[in-house]
């Protein structure tokens, strides 16, 4: 894989971890309907490329399919561990493989893989940004989550 696109998606899903680390360190980030909301969002966006990328039908749950925000984080590390496989036995030619996006109005256009996984990480990235912004709302402290950040600290 290009190391541009690998560095993106895992950065992707280190963001993802320290967000979820400052949401269960502010009792109110646990319990704020616009985080869960966002973090549902970011999270079902995620599963539904994942199950594209493995030419599966996508499981749509709804956020009242979840007890609670912890939950909710299980169902990301699903979506991690899920990454991490397809990403570990992927091919460099799949990442050129097309597909439609079924959710789009023009059933017509397809998306490499590459397109896909590129998706994933700028689609969460700005949701991140801004259940940060809440965070700090809440009286939080939220995570530096920047790509740079993540070359500094190693890249992992």
């Amino acid at each position: 894989m290009h190391q541009h696109l690998s560095d993106l998606t895992s950065h992707c899903l280190w963001a993802d971890a320290i967000l979820w680390s400052a949401i269960e360190a502010t009792p109110a980030a646990l319990e704020d309907e616009t985080v869960f909301k966002r973090q549902h969002h970011i999270h079902l966006v995620q599963h539904a490329f994942l199950a594209l990328m493995k030419k599966e039908r996508a499981r749509i749950r709804r956020p009242e399919d979840f007890a609670s925000t912890l939950e909710l984080k299980a169902w990301w590390e699903q979506f991690r561990d899920g990454l991490n496989e397809l990403l570990a036995a992927m091919p460099d030619e799949r990442l050129q493989e097309r597909a439609p996006i079924p959710w789009l109005r023009d059933p017509a256009s397809s998306f490499s893989v590459e397109q896909m996984l590129m998706q994933v990480a700028m689609h969460s990235q700005y949701h991140r940004g801004q259940n940060a912004a809440r965070i700090r709302e809440l009286g939080g402290e939220p995570p530096l989550m920047d790509l740079i950040v993540w070359y500094w600290k190693g890249g992992e």
